[in-house]
């Protein structure tokens, strides 16, 4: 996790002009920011990913119901990466 998406850069350096703290690193402040928003988003993405597994539970259909909520879960999972909005 090195790298931080420009999104979230983005977003974290807003946080800090808008606390106004002048006696602190800015970078540093914005770049702390932008790690837990990442981690933030890599959380929400592993739920996504993880939420077909307890969706067929008991289901006798639920080998085409396991591959299909896979591949959305997947879909989800790499749009949260990626930051797209809806």
């Amino acid at each position: 996790m090195d790298e931080i998406p420009e999104d979230i850069l983005d977003v974290a350096r807003r946080v800090v002009r808008s606390l106004g703290d002048a006696d602190h690193d800015s970078g540093e402040n914005a770049e702390a920011i932008a790690r837990a928003i990442l981690l933030e988003r890599e959380r929400c993405a592993i739920v996504a990913l993880t939420t077909h597994a307890k969706t067929t539970s008991g289901d006798e259909h639920a080998p085409v119901i396991k591959a299909s909520t896979r591949a959305a879960a997947k879909f989800i999972a790499g749009a949260i990466r990626k930051g797209l909005t809806p």
